[in-house]
């Protein structure tokens, strides 16, 4: 099994002011050792790759 755990993403929404919204915080993600994972959603929704 493949495990993330207590995942935390935060973005600078504002650079002047330092503003930043939490998109993820605590975050345990488990994933079993075959298959697969898609992660989804709209565009400019922030998924990213790493």
């Amino acid at each position: 099994m493949i495990a993330l755990t207590n995942l935390r993403k935060e973005y600078i929404i504002n650079k002047k002011t330092g503003n930043t919204v939490q998109a993820l915080n605590g975050v345990t993600l488990s994933f079993p050792e075959r298959g697969l994972v898609s992660i989804v959603g709209k565009s400019a929704s922030g998924k990213q790759r790493f």
